[in-house]
């Protein structure tokens, strides 16, 4: 999800510039504009793949992680392969780094 909202994009769009510097904002706006719809067509293309036949049960079953939606469970799935080294789902959700932890040392506390 973008930080850039709705009302930022329309300001960023009504800024009254000149020259090179109209002609630089224009060239980025573009560029977003297409770097979104680009996300937003392969966001769809991996939903879509994630109710195949192939991917269907082990996404569904990643997606029962706290932390982990679609998108996520298709990276994990698909970078993991083998989740026979991980003897409980405790020990690989700390190897995803979604399991609380605590590195502290004297005074400095590190959660």
């Amino acid at each position: 999800k973008s930080s850039w909202t709705i009302a930022y994009m329309k300001w960023l769009k009504n800024l009254h510039l000149q020259g090179l510097f109209k002609e630089t904002l224009d060239e980025y706006l573009l560029q977003y504009d297409v770097l979104v719809d680009k996300i937003e067509r392969f966001s769809l293309r991996v939903e879509e793949l994630s109710h195949s036949e192939r991917y269907e049960e082990p996404v569904g079953k990643l997606r029962c992680l706290k932390g982990i939606d679609t998108t996520s469970a298709m990276t994990v799935h698909v970078e993991i392969a083998d989740f026979t080294r991980f003897p409980t789902a405790k020990a690989f959700m700390a190897c995803l780094g979604l399991a609380p932890s605590e590195n502290s040392s004297g005074e400095k506390i590190s959660r």
